[in-house]
């Protein structure tokens, strides 16, 4: 596509090392809820950007795996629970968390506050606390049925509500600074 200077590197980003005043942009994508250091590595993405430098993170900022209590799904579990059998995955609505992968979450919920130590950000809140946690526990038989686009178009607006009311609550971030 006719770009140039870009490279990629295999690393762990909790002991990750940048070079100081390097990259005119640092993109995050999915990643930083993989990351126990949070302050090292984003102490070190502040440095590594030139003074007129721009970071854009995209993040799971829901609960970290160990702050999650049984009622904190309850609305999205009676949601669940209402939609026909052969939708669903299981009986039960899980934990929106990967228990296999114990960097899964592991600070996510401290991914906000991190940020603003070493950024000037400014903060959009998506959603997914809703929609993706519903959708990622149907079967394919859910999208062939024609009532499923009227069943996601409910449960975005329930996000749209509950982003404008509570910020706070979205499990998916986009930061800029």
């Amino acid at each position: 596509d006719g770009l140039s200077g870009i490279s990629y590197e295999l690393g762990d980003l909790n002991s990750v090392v940048l070079p100081h005043n390097a990259f005119d942009l640092v993109l995050i994508h999915q990643s930083l809820h993989h990351v126990i250091g949070l302050e090292k590595l984003l102490g070190r993405v502040a440095r590594c950007l030139t003074s007129d430098g721009i970071l854009f993170a995209d993040e799971w900022t829901g609960p970290s795996r160990d702050e999650w209590s049984p009622n904190m799904l309850d609305r999205i579990r009676s949601i669940y629970a209402e939609l026909p059998a052969a939708w669903r995955r299981t009986a039960d609505l899980p934990l929106p968390i990967v228990h296999d992968d114990p960097s899964e979450a592991v600070r996510s919920s401290a991914i906000r506050a991190t940020l603003h130590l070493f950024f000037d950000i400014v903060e959009r809140p998506y959603g997914g606390h809703v929609t993706a946690v519903l959708l990622s526990q149907l079967t394919p038989e859910a999208a062939r049925d024609p009532r499923f686009p009227e069943h996601v178009a409910q449960w975005l607006g329930l996000e749209d509500e509950d982003i404008r009311v509570h910020p706070e609550r979205s499990y998916h971030t986009t930061f800029t600074g």
